[in-house]
C-alpha cells in the first residue's frame, strides 16, 4: 500500500538536509491536499519524528515537522524566533497531540521567497492545515498569532489560541525608529544586537530576562533569523485590526497575554 500510494501520487519523494519533500501531482488545490495528507499519514506512521516541506504558493518550501501522536495540533512561532521556541512543551503536547510544527519561512529548513507579506506567510500556513485531511487544533504565538487570526478567517480549525498577537489597536506596536535601528545594525552585520535591541526596545526585557533568554538552546536560532525581523515590523504596523473581519468565523478563538510565567 505504501509503494502503492507513493507511486501513484507522488511524483517525487526526496530527501535533503533531513527534509522530506513530496511533490504531488494534480492540480486541483482539494485533490494535492488530499494525497499529500495520505502520503504523510503513511510516512508518519513509518518514523517519527519527520521532517516535511509544504510548498507554498509561490514556491517556497516551508517545512514542518511532525511528531506525537492524537488529534493535530499545528504550532506556529513568533517574530525573532524558529520552531526550536517550542522546545520546552513539545514533550508535553507530543504526549497528547500530533504535533505539526511549522518553521516559517526564512528559518532553519524552510526556503525564502525574493518579496514577503502577511498574506504570504497565511498562504504558507493555509497549505501546512490543507494537508493534514482534517481540520487541526492551531497554536499561534507573536507574529504567529497573527498569521493563525488571519488563516481561521477561511480555513477550518477545531479551535485556535493565539498568545499575545501584535495587534496595534492602541498604536505602533514598535516604538519609533526600532526599524531604522534594526537595518542599521543588520547592514554592519551585528546580527545578534538586532535581537538584544529586540528583546530591550520591544519587549521591554530587563537584565535578568534577557540573559535567561540568552542562556536557552533557542537563542541561536533567534540570532539567525534576526534578519527576518525589519520585514515582521512592515507587517505588524501595517496590519489594522477590524473585528468585524471575523464576523463569519465560527472557530473558538481564545486570546491569551501574560508575562508572570517563569
Amino acid at each position: 500500500l505504501e509503494d502503492e500510494l507513493i507511486e501513484r501520487f507522488a511524483g517525487r519523494v526526496g530527501h535533503h538536509d533531513g527534509v522530506v519533500r513530496f511533490g504531488l501531482r494534480g492540480d486541483h488545490p482539494s485533490r494535492r491536499s488530499a494525497l499529500w495528507g495520505r502520503v504523510q499519514a503513511w510516512y508518519v506512521s513509518t518514523m517519527s519524528p519527520a521532517l516535511v516541506a509544504s510548498r507554498a504558493n509561490d514556491g517556497t518550501e516551508v517545512a514542518v515537522e511532525i511528531a506525537g501522536r492524537g488529534p493535530p495540533l499545528v504550532l506556529v512561532h513568533g517574530t525573532s524566533s524558529s520552531a526550536a521556541r517550542w522546545q520546552p512543551v513539545r514533550a508535553r503536547l507530543e504526549a497528547s497531540f500530533t504535533l505539526y510544527v511549522v518553521e516559517r519561512r526564512g528559518r532553519g529548513a524552510s526556503g525564502d521567497g525574493t518579496e514577503h507579506s502577511l498574506g504570504l506567510e497565511v498562504d504558507d500556513l493555509a497549505g501546512v492545515l490543507g494537508s493534514i485531511g482534517s481540520p487541526a487544533f492551531v497554536i499561534g504565538h507573536s507574529f504567529g498569532g497573527l498569521i493563525a487570526l488571519e488563516a481561521v478567517r477561511a480555513h477550518a480549525m477545531r479551535a485556535l489560541v493565539v498568545y499575545e498577537p501584535p495587534i496595534p489597536v492602541r498604536g505602533p506596536v514598535y516604538p519609533d525608529g526600532a526599524l531604522a535601528r534594526f537595518e542599521a545594525l543588520l547592514e554592519s552585520g551585528r546580527d545578534e544586537e538586532v535581537v538584544v535591541s529586540f528583546f530591550r526596545d520591544v519587549l521591554r526585557a530587563d537584565d535578568a530576562m534577557l540573559a535567561r533568554t540568552r542562556s536557552l538552546p533557542s537563542w541561536p536560532s533567534r540570532v539567525r533569523a534576526a534578519r527576518t525581523l525589519p520585514r515582521e515590523v512592515r507587517a505588524t504596523d501595517g496590519y489594522a485590526w477590524d473585528a468585524r473581519r471575523f464576523a463569519d468565523v465560527s472557530t473558538h478563538v481564545t486570546f491569551l497575554f501574560g508575562g508572570d510565567s517563569g
